[in-house]
């Protein structure tokens, strides 16, 4: 298990193609409203695509995998660790609300 990650050597939550997912974790902005992180199998990925895509809503989107929620003044981190890997069809894009830029890891297989 390792942290999907770009080029640059930084954590990158989207990836295309398939691949097994095994976790989950973003760090919170600010603990003082709620929060959402959301992985979703996107067939709007096509063959040609490096990376998956940041989803500004998930309206319509029909294969969320795991959609985590924050309560507010409770949550620092949300999480997940799989029991068993999660794989994918397309490819992983992500949905993120009151989260710290560049703190969601995508652990894969």
């Amino acid at each position: 298990m390792y942290i999907k990650e770009c080029p640059g050597g930084f954590p990158m939550p989207t990836a295309s193609g398939k691949i097994s997912i095994m976790g989950l974790i973003a760090a919170v902005k600010t603990t003082t409203s709620a929060s959402e992180v959301a992985i979703v199998d996107d067939d709007g990925i096509t063959s040609d695509d490096q990376t998956g895509r940041i989803l500004s809503t998930l309206t319509n989107q029909t294969r969320i995998l795991k959609h985590l929620k924050g309560v507010a003044s409770v949550d620092g981190t949300l999480g997940v660790l799989f029991a068993e890997p999660i794989k994918t069809r397309y490819g992983v894009s992500v949905y993120v609300d009151n989260t710290v830029a560049g703190s969601v890891c995508l652990y894969i297989k």
